[in-house]
């Protein structure tokens, strides 16, 4: 914001009213044109929406490779389970998405595709645990 006088301020180093009022106009159009960027789009490498309690419910993430959305609960025994829809690039031209269910931060099921095989699920059930 530039100031009367050469940019000098007052012999006391305090603002004018009228320079004050001019840079309140100022914040105020640099706030309005962040509302307005930031209604059309918002973008992050991750985002995390807490419970009230501060346990991170739902957490997404974008990676070089990959990104995932998870969303957790918690058990009476304080396990976190949790829904994990993923998609990540395996190599150039080659794509790897699914859905995981996990307990305890193992995977314990799996929904998945790539793009040079059928889909395929499978459990900790099937892989005899």
């Amino acid at each position: 914001m530039a100031r009367r006088n050469g940019g000098a301020r007052r012999p006391d180093g305090k603002r004018s009213i009228r320079e004050l009022g001019e840079e309140i106009v100022g914040l105020r159009r640099a706030i309005d044109n962040l509302e307005r960027r930031l209604a059309r789009e918002v973008r992050t490498r991750r985002v995390t929406v807490e419970a009230p309690d501060g346990f991170p419910r739902i957490v997404a993430t974008a990676g070089e490779r990959g990104g995932q959305v998870r969303v957790r609960t918690r058990s009476r025994d304080e396990v976190i389970t949790g829904a994990e829809l993923f998609a990540n690039d395996l190599e150039p031209g080659a794509g790897h998405v699914g859905l995981a269910l996990t307990r305890g931060g193992d995977v314990v099921a799996v929904f998945e595709a790539t793009d040079d095989a059928d889909p395929r699920v499978w459990s900790d059930n099937e892989r005899g645990r």
